[in-house]
């Protein structure tokens, strides 16, 4: 199956899966460098699909990633922002991880955030990689999971 046609077949699930939900919007599929799928679905009045801190957008993803898989027979990740919400969130976390970190170095102590989703823990993560003088670390169970910024 040629790339090409694999792009179209997920513009087609997001489409149908929006049509049966009853939400019209633009939708524009990309492969990304590493063979991923981004989704972009914009219009007007789609706070419904992004949900409380974006729980029904990841639940949307979840399900389109289900659904693209058996369409095309493999397993091809699926990223979808709507609205430009995603990238919004993760310019909001990263700074959030930024000031978090410059808190902890300044204090000299611990600093917990607010518990999250594993892709936005991840993001945290990512953010302070690099960054000196600060580690991470995730503790919690299950929905109580938080990324704790700790002093190095």
């Amino acid at each position: 199956m040629v790339e090409k046609d694999k792009v179209k077949i997920v513009e087609e699930v997001v489409k149908e899966v929006l049509e049966k939900i009853g939400i019209a919007a633009g939708i524009a599929a990309a492969e990304d460098e590493d063979g991923s799928f981004k989704v972009d679905i914009s219009g007007e009045d789609l706070g419904a699909l992004i949900g409380y801190h974006g729980e029904t957008l990841s639940s949307l993803q979840l399900f389109l990633n289900l659904l693209v898989h058996r369409k095309i027979g493999e397993w091809r990740r699926v990223l979808v922002d709507i609205g430009g919400y995603r990238k919004e969130r993760e310019q909001k976390l990263f700074d959030l991880a930024h000031r978090t970190a410059d808190r902890a170095r300044f204090l000299q102590t611990p600093v917990t955030l607010a518990p999250m989703p594993s892709f936005e823990r991840r993001l945290v993560h990512l953010a302070l990689a690099n960054e000196e003088g600060v580690k991470t670390e995730s503790v919690g169970e299950g929905w109580e999971r938080r990324v704790i910024v700790k002093p190095a």
